[in-house]
């Protein structure tokens, strides 16, 4: 039973990597003329804000390249949050991405949203800019990241009430990227549990034939 256990547990659970970041507004490359109605609005009346990033390196495909765009890898959901302003309303990213070679950018690793330009909407962004392709080992998840590495690294918010052409689009520059406890960590595997939670019941077993 033990061997059957052992090779259950032999897939690994992906790992989570837990950063507190920070970031200054830089501008708005869309403004819809109406202060206050969105979290781009927020962001750049805050002027600086942070929150946490959480990545989790679940592999869920490939991409080849296209066009202007290298190979891509596409990687599970992440999770930003704010402390400054709510975005509860705001979308936050499908899955991430790591492409290596993009024509115009670079290796690169960023955010992908779900939905699609008709409004309205309201959803937050990022991307890591590697313009010196050696962070990146093709579209494998580069670990760790360490800000300074990257040659730009951006947050942005954008909606749209309306249509797509009257939306608010803020743009800010991630200022630090502290991992949370220093490491990732990684859930245990059901499988691999297995074997721990069989023997703690055993014990708990003895410990009642003995008190009998």
């Amino acid at each position: 039973m033990a061997l059957a256990l052992g090779a259950l547990a032999t897939p690994a659970s992906a790992a989570v990597y837990a950063y507190e970041y920070t970031a200054e507004f830089v501008a708005k490359t869309f403004d819809d003329g109406t202060p206050g109605n969105s979290a781009a609005d927020a962001a750049e009346a805050a002027g600086t804000i942070s929150g946490t990033l959480t990545f989790d390196d679940t592999f869920l495909g490939a991409l080849p390249a296209a066009g202007g765009s290298g190979d891509r890898g596409i990687y599970a959901a992440p999770l930003l949050t704010v402390h400054e302003f709510d975005i509860s309303g705001v979308e936050q990213p499908l899955e991430t991405r790591v492409e290596d070679g993009h024509a115009s950018f670079g290796d690169r690793l960023y955010s992908l949203y779900g939905s699609g330009n008709v409004a309205p909407f309201s959803r937050v962004g990022f991307e890591f800019r590697d313009a010196s392709g050696t962070v990146f080992a093709g579209t494998g998840w580069p670990g760790m990241l360490s800000l300074g590495d990257f040659s730009a690294a951006s947050l942005t918010f954008t909606s749209a009430a309306v249509t797509s052409a009257e939306a608010d689009r803020a743009v800010l520059s991630f200022t630090s990227l502290t991992p949370r406890g220093g490491t990732p960590g990684a859930d245990v595997p059901v499988p691999a549990a297995a074997p721990l939670l069989l023997g703690g019941l055993g014990l708990l077993a003895a410990l009642r034939r003995r008190r009998g």
